[in-house]
């Protein structure tokens, strides 16, 4: 029951009489409507198409309801759309334009190179020179050179000896024309090139050779072991000669020898031996012919250098191409 006033009358309204009154008119409304099709379709020529109307009117309903579930469903998910801020990548990492720094890096670079180059030909430089083609002729020495190295090795046996020698071209690089103070002069009066102190580094390395006995009924031959101790010269290059700056003892020939780190650290906490030049003169003397038999001599002293040099002039070349290369890309 529910009261309300309507132009100063107090009315009162019974829903659920209201309800009853409405469902009985639709129920009413539905008999007639059912006579009405069963009279319309007992006539033959209306029967088919009295069937596909009720079948569409049948569905009718369930399309209504598909369509607003499916608007329903529409309205709870869909959201006004907004617009996102997006981030876009490149595929691949941009390749930065050369810089004035760059171009006239890059200018210089192939400058030089390409004068070392013409140098290099017209004075044959790029040919192998004399003095290496007279070396390896000896046949005395083999040089062990990687390009990119630094570092150059000579090895040579000499009875059950084991002899290498090694030098660096950076050391040409510490040398500076200008601490020389009285430039020698040859006999023209010209000045005569600067003399070049190479450190050189040789190791002398032993097989020993054990005697051979006999145990009945067999003989057993002589056979042969590294012996585990190995001397290390420390050497410069000057005046076309290998001077002797001291000798030291290694117990050990793998500390003496091998390249490597801890190798290295052990080394330099050995005693290194005395100042040679301290040395007696007499015992001075036997170590320079002990190291001239062996081919520690001034014909060494004069190859080391101008090897060094041409070395150096290749490492040289290899470093301009390899930077302005690298600068070009």
């Amino acid at each position: 029951m529910f009261c309300l006033r309507w132009m100063g009358r107090r009315m009162t309204v019974d829903y659920r009489q209201l309800n009853r009154e409405r469902v009985l008119r639709m129920r009413v409304g539905a008999k007639v409507g059912l006579q009405s099709l069963v009279t319309h379709v007992s006539r033959p020529q209306n029967f088919m198409s009295s069937a596909f109307r009720v079948l569409r009117l049948a569905s009718r309903p369930a399309l209504q309801l598909r369509s607003a579930s499916a608007a329903a469903r529409t309205a709870l998910t869909t959201r006004p759309l907004v617009a996102l801020a997006t981030r876009s990548f490149a595929s691949s990492i941009p390749v930065a334009d050369a810089t004035p720094g760059s171009r006239q890096l890059l200018e210089k670079l192939t400058q030089e190179l390409n004068y070392e180059i013409e140098h290099a030909h017209e004075t044959g430089v790029d040919d192998k020179p004399e003095f290496l083609v007279a070396f390896e002729q000896e046949g005395v020495w083999e040089i062990q050179d990687k390009p990119g190295n630094d570092e150059v090795f000579l090895t040579r046996k000499f009875g059950n000896e084991t002899i290498r020698v090694m030098f660096s071209v950076a050391d040409l690089q510490g040398f500076d024309e200008k601490d020389v103070e009285e430039p020698e002069l040859d006999a023209a009066g010209a000045e005569k090139d600067p003399a070049v102190e190479l450190r050189v580094s040789v190791s002398i390395t032993k097989v020993l050779l054990l005697p051979s006995f006999r145990v009945y009924p067999l003989t057993v031959l002589s056979s042969q072991a590294n012996s585990p101790s190995a001397l290390n010269i420390d050497m410069f290059c000057a005046d076309g000669l290998l001077h002797t700056a001291n000798v030291t003892y290694f117990k050990s020939r793998e500390v003496a020898t091998e390249l490597t780190m801890e190798s290295d650290f052990k080394r330099r906490t050995v005693y290194s031996g005395p100042i040679f030049e301290s040395l007696d003169a007499g015992l001075q003397d036997s170590f320079a012919t002990f190291l001239d038999e062996r081919g520690l001599n001034a014909s060494l002293a004069e190859f080391i250098p101008a090897y060094a040099e041409h070395k150096e002039q290749q490492e040289y070349v290899d470093w301009l191409d390899g930077v302005s290369k690298f600068v070009e890309a």
